[in-house]
């Protein structure tokens, strides 16, 4: 008899570690495809409405530096043990993060195309 989990063992027939549920998918990182930047950055970070609404390269470069120091602060917070720190809070901010680089890189793409389009 398992004590531990209230299941006998030997009434079912099969030893402790078989019975482990497995999980059906791997782990993977988070991905950038949940992200909805109107519903995840007011509950990662304190923003204004007009911050939120400010999707220029200026905008977004601000942005992006207060996700890098959230970032920073909980990975911090993890390496420290401390208890405040949210293993999936640290995940949705680098989500977050990964897809306001993206965005911001294709602003500046299309910013240097647009400008070496008007030199020539």
């Amino acid at each position: 008899m398992d004590w531990a989990r209230g299941i006998d063992t030997a009434a079912h027939g099969a030893s402790a570690p078989a019975q482990r549920a497995r999980p059906k998918t791997p782990l993977s990182r988070p991905t950038t495809a949940a992200y909805d930047r109107d519903r995840d950055l007011p509950r990662l970070t304190s923003l204004w409405p007009a911050e939120l609404a400010d999707r220029t390269r200026q905008g977004r470069a601000r942005l992006v530096g207060r996700l890098r120091r959230a970032l920073r602060e909980e990975r911090q917070r993890g390496l420290a043990g401390h208890w405040t720190y949210d293993l999936a809070r640290h995940a949705q901010l680098l989500a977050a993060y990964r897809a306001e680089i993206v965005e911001l890189a294709r602003i500046i793409a299309e910013c240097s195309a647009l400008g070496s389009a008007e030199n020539k």
